[in-house]
């Protein structure tokens, strides 16, 4: 038999969770916290204290503080030659500039680092990215929800500025920061390219049969052992978003997924009531319980509250969710 954990660790606002098979294999999805940096450098020194000595493969959904701020400490703990594949989403060279000024630094301060540690990072374009599976037993995929039409489209807006969108000089940039920062609303949305990023969909591979699966809140809940899949959203727009849609229906191997996250911390701006109707899940995940944010957003977490579905990562009350899935 082989053992899948998948651990969604409460940080508050950011993201980071793990997927383990057996003790043999790890999977990270983003790695940061904007409130309780200190809560992710401990559940890493958590993982390293199980017995993992390798991040096989590490997903950055996107490129926000919070969600990557930690990932120097990851790969420092762990030892860059330990840390095997990187998957990120496509940058285009010509806006990584502008992009990193977007994102305050944190994009080229880790395509540095990546490069500084000799780590090649796989850099997912619109196209369906489909990673090797792992023993034929597991496999993830994932979805840039950027395209060539959003990038034409800022392309557009720097010109209409008359901004130098190869210029690195840091003063011109940080001169032009009020500017850089309308054209990615202009062209993205309040969201920014951020909230077109990468989504993954984590599942057993066709045919495997599943022995048993349990998660926990609180104390065990038995689970329909055929579902496995869980969709990692980052801070993805999903609001009748038809593209994430057809790679969930098209990828899904099952019914239903059994945990969806609710993207960018359950802000309405990113999912609401009909959320549910688009990614049917077993269960959903929250990673946030900022009042303000659920307060818009009161209509789908009453719904998901009544029906028993929602699961609460918090860094409030430590509500670790440990998912354990036994495959035959």
């Amino acid at each position: 038999m082989t053992e899948i954990n998948r651990l969604l660790f409460p940080v508050g606002h950011g993201g980071f969770a793990a997927e383990a098979i057996d003790n043999n294999y790890l999977s990270v999805i983003d790695c940061g916290s904007d409130v309780c940096p200190t809560r992710v450098s401990m559940y890493i020194d958590a993982l390293k204290n199980h017995g993992f000595n390798s991040v096989n493969r590490l997903f950055i959904t996107h490129f926000d503080n919070d969600h990557v701020n930690c990932i120097k400490e990851l790969i420092n703990k762990f030892k860059a030659k330990n840390v095997k594949e990187v998957v990120i989403p496509f940058i285009p060279d010509e806006m990584r500039y502008v992009y990193n000024t977007y994102t305050k630094g944190a994009y080229m301060e880790l395509l540095d680092l990546f490069e500084e540690n000799d780590i090649k990072p796989n850099k997912v374009e619109e196209e369906t990215f489909r990673p090797n599976p792992q023993y034929n037993i597991w496999e993830w995929n994932v979805k840039c929800l950027l395209t060539e039409q959003d990038w034409e489209k800022l392309r557009n807006e720097f010109i209409s500025k008359s901004l130098d969108i190869n210029n690195k000089d840091s003063n011109y940039l940080d001169n032009n920061r009020k500017v850089i920062n309308s054209c990615f609303v202009s062209a993205f949305g309040k969201g920014g390219p951020n909230s077109k990023g990468l989504i993954v969909l984590s599942q057993k591979c066709k045919g495997v049969v599943t022995n048993k699966s349990l998660i926990t809140q609180g104390c065990p809940k038995p689970l329909p052992a055929t579902y496995t899949g869980c969709l990692y959203t980052g801070d993805a727009r999903l609001k009748k978003n038809t593209r994430a849609e057809s790679f969930v229906k098209n990828n899904l191997h099952e019914q239903k997924m059994l945990l969806t996250q609710i993207p960018h911390h359950g802000s309405n701006n990113n999912s609401n009531k009909e959320f549910v109707n688009f990614f049917d899940s077993e269960y959903y995940y929250y990673c946030d319980n900022t009042d303000k944010r659920l307060r818009k957003n009161e209509q789908l977490y009453n719904k998901l509250r009544n029906s028993g579905q929602l699961l609460d990562v918090r860094d409030c009350c430590m509500d670790l969710i440990w998912n354990q899935i036994v495959l035959k």
